[in-house]
């Protein structure tokens, strides 16, 4: 009885580890007309869908995709649309002539947002097409999380 008991509590500790869940806060400079390509380009990322990345790539040599892949292919197991707890967007004012987006990765800890992770890209639009021209990972103490809201 007692043994059965322990396993319970081992078995509830390891399930709680696995469902992490997790909170996202995008940022982005974009414009209401391009706002949805770029969190369309933020989606193909987190969701291991390189080869609509790949092409939009100003400069094959801006990312490894060997390393591309090794990351959205963890994003896509880690990260998944279930464990995400809040999904919210800010748009950020400034000067720049260049699209920005960071989608920052929090997990949920009691009353606090711990860095987990975080996509970093530009996207040069001309005309009616548009490129990356820079794409960037960080983890955990490596996130540059910028304040552009209260929170």
């Amino acid at each position: 009885m007692i043994k059965t008991f322990y396993i319970t509590i081992v078995f509830m500790l390891f399930s709680g580890i696995g469902h992490a869940q997790y909170t996202l806060k995008n940022y982005s400079n974009a414009e209401i007309d391009k706002l949805p390509i770029v969190k369309e380009i933020a989606n193909w990322i987190q969701y291991n869908q390189i080869d609509n990345v790949i092409p939009l790539l100003a400069n094959k040599n801006i990312i490894d995709q060997t390393y591309l892949d090794s990351e959205t292919t963890f994003l896509s197991l880690e990260y998944t649309r279930d464990r995400i707890d809040s999904y919210t967007h800010t748009t950020v004012d400034d000067d720049r002539n260049i699209v920005w987006y960071e989608r920052n990765f929090y997990k949920n800890s009691k009353s606090k947002l711990k860095p987990r992770y975080q996509i970093y890209f530009t996207v040069e639009f001309s005309n009616d097409s548009y490129r990356i021209i820079d794409l960037r990972f960080g983890k955990k103490k490596k996130i540059n999380t910028s304040e552009y809201d209260t929170n």
